[in-house]
């Protein structure tokens, strides 16, 4: 009887172990980028979106928040949901554009951001910090993709000053050349991009 016992009882600690796993397992961080950058992310990071379209189907069922009226705090909720134990820093968002439109979201501890070192986000940063940059990657995420068309647009400065810009940016991964004379905010890049400006101007 003894030895039933204690195999079970090793047995309960086992699963809640394997439980504790895989609720870590995800802290690596998920990200997702689909549509145009379908194949970018990680097969975690999949999962985690496919989690989240299930929980979106749930809510449209009736069977929880279906807006931010029901609960003004629902992706808290739903993060202290899946990390119970840990304090986590999350964003996402969708863009219905390109081609298919992005879906991104992307999760680490809290811990681990504070543990980097804040100065390796100088360079991508320092890229953002002039308005006519701004307005160069507003005007590519709204369809301005030639570099002649970004250069005909007003107070953006010579089409020297444009180019000039625009290496810039793309030195920093903000921008892509896919072919000669046209850019792109690249698929990972996107809903990053958007979350940063968001932050900075609310």
């Amino acid at each position: 009887m003894a030895t039933t016992d204690s195999t079970a009882e090793l047995q309960a600690r086992i699963a809640a172990l394997e439980a504790r796993v895989d609720k870590l397992e995800p802290r690596s961080g998920t990200g997702a980028a689909t549509g145009a950058e379908a194949g970018a992310g990680t097969a975690e990071a999949s999962e985690a979106v496919a989690t989240s379209e299930a929980a979106a189907a749930h809510a449209a069922d009736g069977d929880g928040p279906t807006s931010s009226t029901d609960d003004p705090y629902w992706v808290l909720t739903g993060l202290q949901e899946r990390y119970p134990d840990d304090d986590v820093v999350l964003y996402g968002g969708t863009m219905s554009a390109g081609e298919g439109g992005y879906r991104w979201q992307y999760a680490l501890p809290t811990d681990t951001v504070l543990d980097a070192d804040f100065a390796d986000a100088a360079p991508a940063l320092t890229a953002l910090a002039h308005p006519v940059r701004l307005a160069l990657l507003q005007a590519v995420l709204t369809g301005t993709h030639a570099t002649a068309d970004l250069s005909a647009l007003p107070g953006l400065g010579t089409s020297g000053q444009v180019y000039h810009h625009l290496n810039q940016l793309a030195s920093a991964g903000w921008l892509r050349s896919p072919r000669r004379g046209r850019w792109e905010v690249p698929g990972d890049r996107t809903i990053p991009l958007l979350a940063l400006i968001m932050a900075a101007t609310t």
